[in-house]
């Protein structure tokens, strides 16, 4: 999926969350899940930008607010690698 994409890995290290803003404003979040067997669930939802259709303009800019909140916690030096190594960032 083209765009700008953030992740970052969840304390259980099992898990991690993805929120891209897509070409058109749109942020598109995806919750990645390893099981026991080594098999990946994803599950992911769609916003659109209030131009775009959106009925959900405050749950957009709380989305937005936490990708940057990761895009920093990414980018901070004291944060583990092992969060880090997710990133997919552009």
């Amino acid at each position: 999926m083209p765009g700008n994409i953030t992740s970052r890995r969840g304390d259980g290290r099992r898990d991690f969350l993805e929120i891209s803003v897509l070409p058109d404003g749109d942020l598109f979040v995806k919750v990645m899940e390893t099981n026991d067997d080594g098999k990946i669930k994803i599950a992911h939802v769609e916003f659109c930008t209030s131009q775009g259709g959106g009925y959900h303009p405050k749950t957009w800019k709380a989305l937005d607010a936490l990708r940057i909140a990761m895009k920093e916690d990414n980018q901070d030096p004291y944060s583990p690698e092992r969060y880090r190594q997710e990133i997919k960032e552009d």
